[in-house]
């Protein structure tokens, strides 16, 4: 068994050795074969340039959605059928809710349940331990006894100040005079901004067509910036559209991007459109046409 071992030991290391020598064989035909290319390269000379016809033309880099741009006019692009369509971008600004909205009949009745059931398992109320003070004084009054008048006074100060809060009306001056100008209207509602265009007087959300070196996004930046300048601060969610509308009979397609208004409250004065209004998503449906609304009712929500 010990002559097994040591055989089997020996035979193990020549394993080794004759591994280490192919490995050390394999780097000097690779390093070999490397100084003789370096000295076939150098022999030739510096690579010459290919020449290319003077009658074709190398692309050059293109920014982004450039490829999307025909090279004959940068404001359409080409389908796979060779019909050629503009490009408009469009802004959905939209206001959140600043309250939160009526409660419905079944809420109202699940209310009141757990109001209930909150009573009857929970401690004595404000009311309650004043009606119970109020007891024990009238009854140490009538022994010729005065209770303590500043637990008394404490309790009624609790209680008075309870009594006192008022919550803030959820209808505003806005709401009263339905002055759709203004963002403090339907504060329980989402609000979208829409404009009247000039030429159409049809309603519809800011938008421009695209220009030279412009992306979908810039563009609609540019589309809002003409109408609200720099009455509100605009966040916008994504760099791609959510929507797109395609008119065959102005042959264009337009992209609809959203954003939110996170500052500002200043009116709005622009020679680029007729009027604006802020409208919820109802007034929204019968303020743009069918066929508007059938394009944006999927991101309207």
């Amino acid at each position: 068994a010990h002559t097994h071992t040591h055989t089997a030991r020996i035979m193990l290391s020549f394993t080794r050795a004759a591994r280490r020598l192919e490995l050390s064989a394999t780097r000097q035909l690779q390093t070999r074969a490397a100084v003789l290319n370096q000295r076939k390269r150098a022999q030739q000379g510096p690579k010459k340039k290919r020449e290319v016809p003077s009658n074709i033309s190398i692309p050059g880099p293109t920014p982004i959605a450039e490829s999307l741009r025909s090279s004959v006019s940068p404001k359409q692009v080409t389908d796979a059928n060779g019909k050629a369509w503009w490009l408009r971008s469009a802004v959905c600004l939209e206001r959140y809710p600043r309250i939160i909205p009526e409660k419905t009949d079944l809420e109202k009745q699940f209310e009141g349940l757990a109001d209930r059931l909150y009573t009857e398992n929970s401690r004595l109320t404000s009311a309650e331990i004043r009606e119970e003070a109020e007891a024990k004084k009238a009854a140490e009054k009538e022994k010729g006894k005065e209770g303590s008048p500043d637990m008394l006074s404490s309790v009624a100060f609790g209680f008075e100040q309870e009594d006192a809060f008022v919550a803030a009306d959820r209808v505003t001056e806005a709401d009263r005079t339905n002055d759709t100008k203004s963002l403090n209207r339907c504060l329980a509602e989402k609000l979208y901004f829409v404009v009247r265009n000039k030429n159409s007087d049809e309603w519809m959300f800011p938008a421009c067509p695209m220009d030279e070196q412009e992306t979908l996004r810039k563009a609609a930046e540019r589309a809002l910036a003409d109408v609200v300048g720099e009455s509100y601060e605009v966040y916008f969610f994504s760099n791609c559209p959510n929507a797109c509308m395609t008119s065959a009979a102005e042959g264009s397609k337009t992209f609809f991007f959203r954003s939110v208004i996170v500052g500002g409250n200043a009116p709005i004065s622009s020679n680029k459109v007729s009027d604006y209004q802020w409208v919820t998503k109802a007034e929204l449906e019968k303020q743009v046409s069918p066929s508007y609304w059938e394009s944006i009712k999927r991101f309207i929500y």
